[in-house]
C-alpha cells in the first residue's frame, strides 16, 4: 500500500511539474505577439511622421526648422522600432534603411534638396506600408 501511495504522489508530482512548463511555454506567444503589435505601432507612428513631412517640403520647402526637427523625429521614432524590425524582418530593414538614412542625412543639411528629399520620404513611406501588409 505504501508502494502505490508513493507512487501517486510521484506521478502527482511530474504531472504538477509538467503542467508548469506547459504554462510557461505557453506565455511565450503572447509575446511575440506584443513585439509584432509594438512594431505595427511604431511603424504607424513613422509613417505618420513621414506625411508630416512631405506636407511639410511640398506646403513650406523653406521651412528649414521644420524640416530639421521633423527628420529628428522620424529618425527617433525609428530608433523605437529598429531593433525589432531588423531582428524580425531582416531583408525589409535593410531595404527600409536603404532610403531612411539618406533621408534622415539630408533632412539635417542647412539647404536641403526638397526633390531629392520628397523622393526619399514616398520611398520610405512604400517601404514601411509594405512591411506593415506583410505583418498583417
Amino acid at each position: 500500500m505504501k508502494k502505490v501511495s508513493w507512487l501517486f504522489i510521484t506521478v502527482f508530482a511530474i504531472l504538477t511539474f509538467l503542467v508548469g512548463f506547459g504554462q510557461t511555454n505557453s506565455s511565450k506567444t503572447p509575446t511575440t505577439g506584443k513585439a509584432e503589435a509594438d512594431i505595427v505601432t511604431g511603424t504607424e507612428k513613422v509613417l505618420s511622421l513621414i506625411e508630416t513631412f512631405e506636407d511639410v517640403l511640398e506646403d513650406e520647402p523653406n521651412n528649414r526648422s521644420k524640416i530639421k526637427r521633423l527628420g529628428k523625429e522620424i529618425g527617433q521614432q525609428w530608433q523605437v522600432i529598429e531593433k525589432s524590425v531588423e531582428k524580425k524582418y531582416p531583408e525589409e530593414y535593410d531595404d527600409i534603411e536603404k532610403s531612411l538614412y539618406p533621408l534622415l542625412v539630408l533632412s539635417q543639411e542647412e539647404s536641403p534638396y526638397v526633390t531629392k528629399l520628397l523622393e526619399l520620404s514616398e520611398q520610405v513611406e512604400k517601404k514601411l506600408d509594405d512591411l506593415l501588409d506583410m505583418i498583417d
